[in-house]
C-alpha cells in the first residue's frame, strides 16, 4: 500500500491510504484523477478501483477548494476498458450481480451530481464501464486517433451495460443511436463521437492533456456553462420517433424485429437491453437503476454469458500467442509483402494487407487476372467507405499499396511472400520453387493452402526453415481467423514472424499442424458431406439447413456449400476425405452438380437459385431431382425416408464432436481452447454455446459415446466414437482438459 498525494504548489501532503490504481493530484483547485491499474496494460473497472473512485467522490463533496476533476487515463493507450472480466465471470448468483451493479450505479451517480465541472479526457479504449464513467461527467473530450474507441459492448459478452448506460447514452444521443450502439455492442471513434454528440470536444492525441487543462481552466472561470453542442440536429422524423409515444414504440418494435432476425432469443442480452431501455427511458434519471441492475444480475449467470465470456477469453489469450510454444524467438521484419497470384484468395489477402498499411506486390502471370484482382480489392475498399470506416480519400492512397506486376522482379524488397495461387500442388511448388530464387536471406516463404501438405511442398525447397503455412479464409477481409502451419523443420524465429503479420492484420492466429485438412476444413467438411448425404437420404434442402440454423450456424450447410463453391468443395472432398479415414467418403450429388455446372452462387445456381441484383435466394428443391435420382442409382444402399430435424442435428453436429476429437487426439492443435476458437471464428461455429467442444462438454462424453454408437450401428462406422472420447467418457474427465 501506498499514499495517494495531494500535490500543490507550495506542499505535498497525504490523502488517503490506496493502491496507485488511482492517483489524484491538486493543480490549480483543479482535481487531475488518473487511473493506473499496476500490472495491467489496460485500465478497468475492478471493485478495487471502484472502492477508491468513491472515496475521490467523498473527498471532493467534502472540499470546498476544488473547482472541477479532469479523469484522465496513466496508460499509454487506453482510458479505462470497462470492468474487470474475472469478477465478472466469478458471480454466481442474480442477487450478486445486481448488487454488484447497484454498487457501480450510486459511484456513478455520485460524479453525475458533482457541483463542479467533471471532464474525461479520452484516449484508446473507452468501453463498457469506462464509457459509463465518461457519460457521468458533464463533459467529455476525446482523441483524433483510430485506436479511440467508445462503446458499450457488454452484449457481446452476454449482459447489458450495468452502471447507468441504458440511460443515459440514450439521453446524451438520442434513442435510435443509442439503441444502434448498444444492441451490437458496436464501438465508435472520436471524431464520430463528436457528430452524434458523444463527446464535446475532439483533439490531437499529442495534446489531450494540455487541451483538456485549458478547457477545464476555462470552464471553472465561467460563471455559467459553456454551450453545449446538441447531441445532433433532429429533424421532424427524429422528433416523431423518440418524442412521442407512438414514434418510440415504433422504434422500439422495429429494433426487436431486427433482433429476432438476427439471433433472436439465442443471444438475450440485446433483448434484454432493449427491454431495459424501453422501460426506462422516460423516468427521471436514476429511476431505472433498478430495472437495470435487475436485468445485469439475470443475465451474468445464464449459461449463455458464461460460454460468451469464455469465448471472449479464448480470442484475448490467442493474441498473446507469440511463436512456437516452449521456444523463444523475435519475429522478423514484416515491412512489405509480396502475394503470389490475383485470384480470389490471392487479391483478397493484398487487400487485407493494404488495408493495414502494408505495402504489397501482387504477381500473376496473367495481366487480366491481375485486373480482376485490382478490381476485387478496390470493391472491398469501396465496401469500407459505405460501412464509413474510412474515407474515399483514405481508400485510393491504401488503394495506392498494392503494386501489381507479371513478374518476379520486386519480390527480393519483401519480407515475407505469400503464395496463394489455385490448389494444385505440382503448380504450387513450381511457384514457389520460382519465387525463393528471388527472395533475399531471411525472408520469409509462406503458402495459402486450404488443404494441401505444407511438408511436401517445404521438400523441394532449397530453405525448408523458412518456409511455412498461413491460411487465410475466404473472404479475408471479414474472416477473423488465420492457421498458421509450420513444419518440423520451420524455423521458430518464422513462425513468430508469421504469428506478428496476422496480428499485425487484425485477426486472430491458431498454430496447427501439418496435417491433413489443418484444423478447420478436416472438421467442417465431413460435416458439409454428411449433410449432402442427408439431402441423398431424403431430407430437404429447406429441412437440413432450417436445423442447422436453429442450433446457431449463421447458415446451413447446403447454404455454405454454395458460397464456397460446389467445385471447390467436390475436388477437397475428393483429396481429403480418403486420406481422413473412417470411411467418408465424397457425396455423388456433388460431383453431379459440378459437371452440370451448377457450382453455387458463383454460376448462379447450386442448392439454391441465386438471382443477380438483390433478389432473394430460394432452395432449388425441384431442380436438383434430377441428380439426386441419378445419385441414387449411383449408390443404391442410401435409403429414402423421412428425416428429423433432431437426427439432423445429432449427425452433424455429433460428427464435427467426434472429429474433433480425433483432431486433440492426433495433436493438430494444443488444446480444446484451439478447436473452440477456431471453429467459432473460421466456421461460424455459435458463440453462444461456448464452442464445439464446450457444447460437448455440456452434453456429457457417456452421451455422446452412447448416440455416436447408434449412429455407426445404423450408418457406418464414421461414426464410431473416438478412441479419446471413449477414453474421457470411461475416466469421467472432461472434454475440454
Amino acid at each position: 500500500m501506498v499514499a495517494v498525494e495531494l500535490r500543490t504548489d507550495s506542499e505535498t501532503s497525504p490523502l488517503f491510504e490506496a493502491t496507485p490504481a488511482v492517483r489524484r493530484t491538486e493543480m490549480e483547485g483543479l482535481w487531475l484523477v488518473e487511473f493506473d491499474l499496476p500490472g495491467e496494460k489496460v485500465n478497468k473497472l475492478t471493485t478495487e478501483v471502484l472502492g477508491l473512485l468513491d472515496r475521490v467522490l467523498d473527498a471532493a463533496e467534502h472540499s470546498p477548494g476544488v473547482r472541477g476533476i479532469l479523469f484522465l487515463s496513466g496508460k499509454e493507450g487506453a482510458f479505462l476498458a470497462g470492468a474487470d472480466i474475472d469478477e465478472i465471470a466469478a458471480i454466481r448468483s442474480a442477487a450478486e450481480g445486481a448488487v454488484k451493479s447497484s454498487g457501480g450505479q450510486r459511484i456513478f451517480r455520485r460524479l453525475e451530481s458533482l457541483k463542479v465541472p467533471t471532464l474525461a479526457a479520452i484516449h484508446g479504449a473507452c468501453l463498457g464501464g469506462g464509457l459509463e464513467l465518461a457519460l457521468a461527467c458533464r463533459y467529455r473530450m476525446a482523441t483524433e486517433h483510430p485506436r479511440t474507441q467508445l462503446g458499450l459492448p457488454e452484449v457481446k459478452l452476454g449482459i447489458i451495460p450495468g452502471f447507468g448506460g441504458t440511460q443515459r447514452l440514450p439521453r446524451r444521443i438520442g434513442l435510435a443511436r443509442a439503441l444502434e450502439m448498444i444492441l451490437s455492442g458496436q464501438s465508435v471513434d472520436g471524431p464520430k463521437a463528436r457528430k452524434m454528440g458523444l463527446v464535446d470536444w475532439v483533439v490531437p492525441p499529442e495534446r489531450l492533456r494540455e487541451c483538456a487543462l485549458d478547457r477545464m481552466r476555462e470552464l471553472v472561470s465561467e460563471t455559467s456553462p459553456p454551450r453545449r453542442r446538441s447531441a445532433r440536429s433532429r429533424g421532424w422524423k427524429d422528433r416523431f420517433l423518440e418524442g412521442t409515444g407512438l414514434g418510440r414504440w415504433l422504434l422500439f418494435r422495429a429494433a426487436r424485429e431486427r433482433l429476432m432476425e438476427s439471433g433472436g432469443e439465442k443471444y438475450p442480452a440485446p433483448l434484454r437491453a432493449l427491454e431495459v431501455i424501453r422501460k426506462t427511458y422516460a423516468l427521471a434519471p436514476g429511476a431505472g437503476d433498478p430495472i437495470e441492475a435487475e436485468g445485469v444480475g439475470e443475465l451474468l449467470c445464464s449459461e449463455v454469458s458464461k460460454n460468451l465470456i469464455r469465448v471472449y477469453r479464448l480470442s484475448e489469450r490467442a493474441k498473446r500467442v507469440l511463436g512456437l510454444r516452449g521456444v523463444a524467438a523475435d519475429p522478423r521484419p514484416t515491412g512489405r509483402v509480396g502475394v503470389l497470384g490475383a485470384g480470389t484468395m490471392g487479391a483478397g489477402i493484398a487487400q487485407v494487407l493494404a488495408y493495414h498499411e502494408v505495402p504489397v506486390r501482387l504477381r500473376d502471370v496473367d495481366t487480366e487476372a491481375l485486373s480482376r484482382g485490382l478490381g476485387s480489392a478496390s470493391r472491398s475498399f469501396q465496401e469500407a467507405v459505405k460501412c464509413h470506416k474510412m474515407t474515399d480519400r483514405e481508400s485510393r492512397r491504401k488503394m495506392g499499396l498494392i503494386s501489381p506486376s507479371t513478374e518476379l522482379t520486386g519480390l527480393g524488397l519483401c519480407d515475407v511472400v505469400v503464395e496463394s495461387v489455385v490448389e494444385d500442388l505440382d503448380l504450387k511448388k513450381k511457384v514457389l520453387a520460382e519465387a525463393e530464387s528471388h527472395l533475399r536471406e531471411n525472408a520469409v516463404l509462406a503458402s495459402n493452402t486450404s488443404s494441401l501438405s505444407i511438408t511436401e511442398m517445404g521438400a523441394s525447397l532449397r530453405h525448408p526453415e523458412r518456409f511455412l503455412g498461413i491460411h487465410f479464409f475466404n473472404p479475408p477481409h471479414r474472416m477473423p481467423l488465420v492457421e498458421i502451419i509450420p513444419t518440423r523443420k520451420t524455423d521458430a524465429a518464422v513462425v513468430a514472424t508469421a504469428v506478428s503479420l496476422v496480428k499485425r492484420l487484425g485477426k486472430t492466429p491458431v498454430l496447427v499442424e501439418d496435417q491433413p485438412g489443418f484444423l478447420v476444413n478436416r472438421i467442417l467438411l465431413p460435416y458439409l458431406s454428411e449433410a449432402a448425404l442427408l439431402l441423398e437420404e431424403g431430407a430437404s434442402i429447406q429441412e437440413i439447413d432450417l436445423a442447422m440454423r436453429d442450433f446457431g450456424m449463421p447458415m446451413g450447410p447446403l447454404e455454405l456449400l454454395d458460397e464456397i463453391g460446389i467445385d471447390v468443395a467436390a475436388k477437397v472432398a475428393h483429396s481429403l476425405l480418403g486420406r481422413l479415414g473412417k470411411a467418408y467418403h465424397s457425396p455423388a450429388i456433388l460431383d453431379l452438380l459440378q459437371s452440370a455446372g451448377h457450382l453455387g452462387r458463383k454460376s448462379g445456381l447450386g442448392f439454391y437459385r441465386h438471382p443477380r441484383g438483390r433478389g432473394r435466394k430460394e432452395p432449388e428443391e425441384e431442380g436438383i431431382r434430377p441428380y439426386l435420382q441419378e445419385a441414387l442409382r449411383s449408390d443404391p444402399m442410401v435409403p429414402r425416408r423421412d428425416i428429423s430435424a433432431r437426427e439432423v442435428r445429432e449427425r452433424l453436429v455429433f460428427l464435427m464432436v467426434n472429429e474433433a476429437m480425433s483432431s486433440l487426439r492426433e495433436g493438430v492443435v494444443s488444446s480444446a481452447d484451439d478447436i473452440d476458437l477456431a471453429l467459432i471464428l473460421g466456421a461460424g461455429f455459435p458463440a453462444f454455446r461456448g464452442g464445439l467442444l464446450q457444447y460437448a462438454e455440456s452434453q456429457g462424453a457417456a452421451v455422446l459415446v452412447a448416440q455416436l454408437e447408434k449412429l455407426s450401428e445404423r450408418y457406418g462406422p464414421r461414426f464410431a466414437p473416438d478412441g479419446l472420447l471413449r477414453d474421457r467418457s470411461c475416466r469421467g474427465t472432461s472434454l475440454l482438459a
